[in-house]
C-alpha cells in the first residue's frame, strides 16, 4: 500500500506515541491522518483496527483501553462512550477509478485510557492495522 500516516499537522510519521498518567488514571485523544501518496493507485473498502494480538496481551486485563473513531471533527466523550475498546472503523475510499486522489487526508481519532494506581510502565508494540483494496487508477 502507498498509504502513509501523518500527524494532525500533516507531517509524515512512522508511529504514534501517547503518555498517560497511571498514578491518577488518565486518557488522551490523538488525531492521525492517512493519505494516498501514489498517483497510480486508489483505495476502497478501507478498515483501520487495533492489532488485537498485541492489544489483548494483558493490556485490556489491566484496564487500559484503545478505541478508534473515523470522524472529520473530534468526537465528544459521550460519543467515545459508545465505542467498544479494540474496535475497528470503516474509512472513506481514497480516490476512485481515473482519480488516484493524492491530496485528501482521512482522519482517524485514537482514544487511549488507563486506570489509576498503575506502576510506571512502557507499553509498546500495539499496532494500527490498515486493510483495504488497492486498485489501479
Amino acid at each position: 500500500m502507498s498509504i502513509r500516516l501523518y500527524d494532525e499537522n500533516r507531517n509524515e510519521i512512522n508511529s504514534v506515541s501517547l503518555v498517560l498518567d497511571g498514578g491518577f488514571g488518565d486518557w488522551r485523544i490523538r488525531k492521525v491522518l492517512i493519505k494516498n501518496d501514489d498517483p497510480t493507485k486508489y483505495y476502497t473498502d478501507l478498515v483501520a483496527a487495533v492489532d488485537n494480538t498485541s492489544y489483548s496481551l494483558g493490556f485490556m486485563a489491566e484496564g487500559y483501553t484503545i478505541k478508534l473513531k473515523a470522524s472529520e471533527t473530534a468526537p465528544a466523550i459521550s460519543e467515545w462512550n459508545l465505542v467498544s475498546p479494540g474496535n475497528s472503523v470503516s474509512l472513506e475510499d481514497i480516490g476512485e477509478a481515473g482519480n488516484a486522489n493524492t491530496t485528501t487526508y482521512v482522519p482517524i481519532y485514537i482514544y487511549t485510557s488507563c486506570p489509576a494506581n498503575q506502576q510506571p510502565n512502557l507499553i509498546s508494540g500495539i499496532n494500527l492495522i490498515l486493510s483495504g483494496i488497492e486498485r489501479l487508477a
